[in-house]
């Protein structure tokens, strides 16, 4: 009560005081006015003026000075900065203040603490004796001690006198004057150290370029001893309309003698009228690039990369695209068998007629180049129909289709086939029952869903036509209710053929958690194919049977932290797994600790090359803040570790440290393996010291 009663009575003050003109706001447990006008305040002090604030046990006004000083936990609070000080003068006119034993901190999480500081106005700043730091004050792992400092949030930037660095207490180097980036702006970065068998010890110095706030680079030239000098540039650029980001590399190769380089980026356009413009490129200039020079292991192993670029309009009833792909094949040393498309035109419109009837019309044509195999032009249209049914109030969902296929050739080069034109006709059924049951309280939910589909198409003999993009597709519970197995628009399958699937899922809806997951699931398939023929037997062998392996897809996850899954496909008269994929993951309720072991296995009886792949990935924290990783990947056919690393850190949330081990069997220009180790420290705020 009695602090309602001062604060009423400090803002009647208020109104008839010199303060008011400086549209200062006084609230205290306390506050007198004497007869020179001064005004003092005592108790949970709160003075705000315009977007800050002041708190202090302490305030007094002088009205001739047109100075507030206060004492006493004192805090400033503004959108620019927020200072904690023993004390504090601020003038009333002007936003500038002289503060004793302050620490500021930024609105980035830099902090400052100085026993002497002067505040010009809300963006700019000095102080003397201070300590710099992006981390926690109470536990700096670096930090900055200068006589002096100056800070400049405006132009984003600070610099310091007499600067001592200083990491886990130590110092480690002096400067007698040093600038400092509080914000996004050109300067070098951290090195970057790294050794390996391929590559040797390598050394790089990052630049960072910002010329706009819209585009930055980073310039960064690498010294490899058994390779040379690689010069890196990447470059980036976001704007109202979409981003892009480009990355180059340029070497001479000392161990090949040849000039060695990667062209790697994206972009999306977003334009008006529903326009879109993308690119995503990945160029090498040599097969053996990935191998030698990649920076993790995701990439070492890819066979193909592709660069591809399209313009594409979309509209109310469909969409148009225009692109083009360059593929490159990385087994082998060069690209006159490879495929490209220069260029592609997509068109797909959608027509609603009557009662959720569509009427579909896709149609692309292509230029297909491939020097040394057939190349020339295609043209595919794909009219069909589509009906759909949901009857019993949408228990039961049917979808008659029904469509014909043209194919026509033209300006082929290198055939030796003379067929340049055919046409198909398809039609299908498919029929979904949705039976589902839910427990009393709602925490259970049991769903089955048997599905059968019907395909039958008219399609002649399609062996002499030329084969560009087309490849036959092993059978799966993926693409069992999909009809025609043929990717790509090359070959139409002659079918008439029944597929089955069941599917039975049970979820679990943990109301206290709101969390939902699929604790048991099972999928179970097969197809009967009634007439056991082959538009094209080199790419698709006529059956010897009528009816296909079971499929099969099983998962388990008796808690969300818990997930073992396996899906193969079980030839019952060879009685044998022809496919097997299978994954056991394990999460701690943590979130921090992880185990992850995969099994890929393929039998030679099912393809000409059998598989047998061991994956294991391991991911611990111990000791609050260490981390050990690894990555294993085992070929039991051939008896070969493919790939490991092995890496342990240490996460602080002011720095962190960073040691990898790795090994890859990949063969490059100098071996068929490839080892080493990555080191990297990092502070935040100042970057990191290691390699990639």
């Amino acid at each position: 009560m009695q602090t309602t009663w001062a604060c009423a009575i400090s803002l009647i003050f208020l109104l008839h005081s010199p303060i008011a003109q400086a549209r200062i706001d006084l609230l205290a447990d306390q506050v007198v006015r004497d007869s020179y006008g001064e005004i003092t305040a005592d108790g949970h002090v709160e003075a705000t003026r315009n977007d800050e604030l002041l708190r202090a046990d302490h305030l007094r006004y002088h009205p001739l000075k047109k100075e507030i000083y206060a004492r006493g936990n004192v805090e400033l609070q503004s959108p620019t900065a927020s200072i904690q000080a023993k004390s504090a003068r601020l003038h009333t006119i002007n936003q500038s203040a002289q503060l004793k034993e302050a620490t500021v901190t930024l609105p980035d999480g830099q902090h400052i603490r100085a026993m002497r500081l002067q505040r010009v106005d809300k963006l700019h700043f000095t102080g003397e004796d201070v300590i710099f730091t992006e981390c926690s004050l109470k536990d700096p792992a670096w930090l900055l001690r200068a006589s002096r400092i100056k800070v400049d949030q405006e132009a984003g930037e600070m610099s310091v006198e007499n600067a001592r660095f200083e990491v886990a207490g130590i110092p480690i180097f002096y400067s007698p004057y040093w600038q400092y980036p509080l914000r996004r702006k050109s300067g070098l970065l951290m090195p970057m150290i790294s050794t390996s068998q391929r590559r040797g010890t390598e050394f790089s110095m990052p630049y960072y370029i910002a010329p706009t706030e819209n585009w930055d680079a980073t310039f960064t030239p690498r010294w490899m001893t058994a390779r040379g000098l690689m010069n890196e540039l990447e470059i980036r650029h976001i704007s109202t309309f979409g981003h892009e980001q480009w990355y180059t590399t340029l070497l001479q190769d000392k161990v090949t003698g040849t000039r060695r380089y990667q062209i790697e980026g994206n972009m999306l356009e977003q334009l008006p009228l529903g326009f879109t413009v993308q690119a995503d490129i990945n160029q090498t200039s040599d097969n053996q690039y990935l191998s030698d020079f990649s920076a993790d292991g995701t990439m070492v192993s890819a066979r193909f990369i592709q660069s591809k670029a399209s313009v594409g309009w979309q509209g109310e009833l469909g969409n148009v695209t225009l692109l083009g792909l360059k593929q490159q094949d990385l087994s082998k040393p060069d690209n006159n068998k490879t495929l490209q498309w220069l260029p592609r035109l997509d068109a797909n419109f959608t027509i609603p007629l009557i009662n959720d009837v569509q009427l579909h019309l896709d149609q692309q044509i292509t230029r297909f180049s491939r020097p040394l195999l057939i190349s020339g032009w295609r043209m595919h249209a794909n009219p069909w129909l589509e009906i759909p049914f949901t009857p019993f109030a949408g228990a039961v969902e049917i979808t008659v289709q029904a469509g014909m296929h043209q194919w026509n050739y033209w300006q082929l080069r290198n055939n030796p086939l003379r067929a340049d034109r055919a046409r198909a006709y398809e039609t299908s059924i498919q029929g979904v029952l949705h039976l589902e049951r839910i427990s009393k309280n709602r925490h259970w939910r049991h769903e089955i869903t048997p599905t059968m589909r019907f395909d039958y198409a008219v399609a002649p003999n399609q062996s002499t036509l030329p084969r560009f993009d087309t490849a036959f597709s092993r059978l799966t519970l993926n693409n069992l209710m999909q009809g025609n197995r043929f990717t790509g628009l090359d070959r139409v399958e002659r079918m008439k053929r029944l597929s089955l699937m069941l599917r039975n899922d049970v979820q679990f809806n943990d109301k206290q958690s709101k969390r939902k997951w699929s604790v048991v699931s099972l999928g179970i398939g097969t197809a009967w194919d009634f007439l056991r023929s082959s538009v094209d037997p080199r790419l698709s062998p006529v059956p010897t049977r009528n009816y296909a392996n079971l499929l099969g897809e099983f998962s388990l996850s008796p808690n969300p932290n818990f997930h073992l899954s396996a899906e193969g496909q079980y030839d019952p008269i060879a009685r044998y797994w022809a496919t097997v994929n299978a994954a056991l993951r394990l999460n701690h309720e943590s979130g921090k600790h992880h185990l992850s072991v995969t099994w890929q296995h393929t039998d030679a009886r099912y393809v000409p090359t059998a598989i047998n792949l061991i994956g294991l990935n391991i991911s611990a924290n111990f000791y609050r803040r260490w981390q050990l990783s690894s990555l294993w990947q085992y070929d039991s056919i051939l008896k070969l570790t493919q790939q490991a690393t092995v890496s342990i850190a240490y996460k602080h949330p002011c720095w962190n440290i960073n040691l990898e081990g790795f090994r890859i069997n990949r063969a490059g220009s100098t071996s068929s393996s490839n080892s080493g180790f990555r080191f990297t420290l990092g502070f935040k705020g100042l970057g990191s010291i290691g390699g990639k």
